[in-house]
């Protein structure tokens, strides 16, 4: 499962660009770190 490592703090209508693109950062962190493990499972 991709999900961030703590909770983001942010709400559902944000319209802060800073805040916005802290949140996209920390998603496509975590979605690189997982990403071979997705190719291994996809690939099976």
């Amino acid at each position: 499962m991709i999900r961030p490592p703590h909770s983001l703090n942010i709400g559902t209508m944000e319209n802060d660009q800073n805040e916005l693109r802290r949140v996209y950062q920390i998603g496509r962190k975590e979605a690189e770190q997982k990403l071979t493990l997705l190719e291994k499972y996809l690939n099976c």
